[in-house]
């Protein structure tokens, strides 16, 4: 609502800007609900893939030898 409302500035690529500011073909905006889902669905694989990262980097600072 803010970057809306013009209280927050994101960079004009990133996507907070691109699906704030998306109009569909009747020239409307994305419903905040829609918006705040889209958002999400851009997080969850980077999110996803963190967590599985930071296994990875555990385990190989536990075992920098490959050793099991």
């Amino acid at each position: 609502m803010q970057t809306r409302a013009g209280g927050v500035q994101p960079p004009e690529q990133s996507a907070l800007r691109v699906i704030t500011t998306h109009r569909d073909l009747n020239g409307a905006l994305l419903s905040p609900r829609i918006a705040a889902v889209e958002l999400l669905n851009m997080l969850r694989p980077t999110f996803a893939v963190s967590v599985f990262i930071t296994f990875i980097a555990h385990a190989l600072h536990h075992h920098p030898a490959g050793n099991g």
